[in-house]
């Protein structure tokens, strides 16, 4: 697979341990804006010495068709991420299948690079190249822009699945939501 992507508005690529200090940029910028969405973070996730050890792990992943993480970027400023995306727990054999994840900069929302990122990613990439045979997300309720997100990227909605995730100190539902490679 290669490192980088190109759409009309965008650069994805996966990143190697050099990139350590935009990620955990990125991650300090939007800390307020993600953390709802997303499990307590270890004490020292926001330093430049984790985000190193986790691109690390995630390249090692990445060749071995276990994990993908691919970061945005606009091509006017190549090295300031705006995104992220990941495929996680990907499943080869009887079950071509893998988990999404997703992630915006809270200053580049409501633009479509999302939608345009994921469009791309889940057609060239994971149906296309990984030849996968179904894409598995899971949303809060109330997080109604990634409900709109599936919507548009033709998800299907499977269900609740209760007590799925512990965020914010209590036990949450998600809405789970799955895309099947009509090819």
């Amino acid at each position: 697979m290669n490192l980088i992507h190109n759409t009309d508005r965008l650069i994805i690529r996966v990143l190697g341990p050099e990139w350590a200090t935009e990620v955990c940029n990125f991650y300090k910028r939007n800390q307020n804006f993600f953390e709802p969405f997303e499990p307590q973070r270890v004490p020292n996730f926001y330093t430049i010495p984790f985000q190193e050890a986790t691109l690390c792990y995630e390249l090692k992943e990445f060749i071995n068709f276990r994990y993908i993480r691919l970061f945005l970027f606009e091509p006017i400023d190549p090295c300031h991420i705006i995104g992220s995306i990941s495929f996680s727990n990907i499943k080869k054999g009887s079950f071509q299948s893998c988990n999404l994840g997703y992630k915006m900069d809270f200053s580049f929302c409501n633009q479509g690079y999302m939608t345009e990122a994921l469009n791309y990613c889940i057609d060239n990439i994971i149906f296309g190249e990984y030849g996968l045979h179904r894409i598995e997300s899971t949303v809060l309720p109330t997080n109604y822009p990634s409900i709109r997100l599936m919507e548009r990227l033709n998800f299907q909605q499977e269900g609740i699945a209760r007590d799925f995730a512990f965020l914010e100190n209590k036990w949450r539902d998600h809405i789970k939501y799955a895309r099947i490679n009509s090819i």
